[in-house]
């Protein structure tokens, strides 16, 4: 039989049941696993897919702005890049991306929240600050800001204060943006075992620190306690721009503690020999940053 019969034979069958086509896989949303990953790998997915699920229900519920078109282009290249993740996982890169969605969602809301930060001289201010109990006086403690002067602080390598960049206005130490070449304020005495207490506020984009063991004619790095935008980014129970927050710094022997608003936030040992006394410093970058109540007490 030649092949032209048989075809005209087989025509009817084929055009009755037409071979299969290969099916299209629909797509799939960015927590589904794909082959190979585990148990633990499909949880991460899942919850990186909230994460981004929440910060496009926050972009869709602001009016259209700078901030918002370039975080809706950040967010799609940040999709682009899990989407690969699903067929070779790296977990470098995957914490990577989770850091990023979660800063950029509090970048967004620093910058299109309006700032809270309470002008200095409202009612908010107002109070007796600055000042220590009876109590505290006999426990020990001590002013390092007694709200009127920087006496006992100094510009990092200078001799007298720098010339701008700080301020001090309705009893409390202001650090104000805009300093050309910002300076460091740092104490004239050196610590070495101490508890210190103090209440800061930040304006929206400024985040700044508090360093301990400053050995200010050294390149040795001194240790620090955050404040500001940094610690949003990082999920502290820090309260919302412009708020105060109560800080507190425990160095006693090898241990240290940070603590914020109540809670322990960090501890640590130092090393015996990279430990000595040194003295504090005031870092701050940004917008507008006020400290108040910086009280201290030796440890014997």
């Amino acid at each position: 039989m030649s092949i032209y019969r048989l075809l005209a034979f087989a025509w009817p069958v084929i055009a009755v049941f037409p071979p299969a086509r290969a099916a299209t896989a629909p797509a799939q949303p960015l927590a589904v696993a794909a082959a190979g990953l585990t148990e633990v790998q499909e949880a991460q997915f899942k919850v990186l897919d909230r994460e981004f699920d929440r910060l496009e229900a926050f972009l869709a519920s602001r009016p259209d702005s700078q901030p918002k078109l370039e975080t809706k282009r950040g967010l799609e290249v940040m999709k682009k890049r899990t989407a690969g993740l699903r067929t070779l996982f790296d977990q470098t890169r995957f914490d990577e991306i989770r850091y990023e969605v979660n800063f950029e969602y509090q970048q967004l809301l620093l910058w299109l929240q309006p700032p809270r930060l309470h002008p200095i001289g409202s009612p908010e201010a107002a109070g007796p600050r600055n000042e220590l109990t009876a109590m505290e006086k006999t426990s020990g403690w001590e002013l390092l800001f007694d709200g009127k002067s920087l006496a006992g602080w100094h510009g990092a390598g200078l001799k007298n204060l720098p010339p701008s960049g700080w301020e001090i206005s309705e009893g409390t130490l202001r650090a104000v943006g805009g300093a050309k070449k910002p300076v460091d304020l740092v104490t004239d005495r050196r610590l070495e075992n101490f508890e210190l207490n103090w209440e800061w506020r930040a304006a929206p984009g400024t985040s700044g620190s508090l360093r301990y063991f400053v050995a200010e004619n050294s390149n040795s790095a001194a240790d620090e306690v955050q404040f500001g935008e940094a610690l949003l980014v990082q999920g502290q129970p820090v309260k919302a721009p412009g708020e105060w927050n109560q800080s507190r710094l425990v160095v006693e022997g090898q241990v240290v503690e940070q603590w914020l608003n109540g809670k322990l936030v960090k501890t640590y040992q130092v090393g015996s020999k990279a430990k000595s006394a040194g003295q504090l410093g005031l870092t701050c970058r940004g917008a507008e940053a006020a400290v108040r109540d910086l009280k201290i007490r030796e440890l014997k």
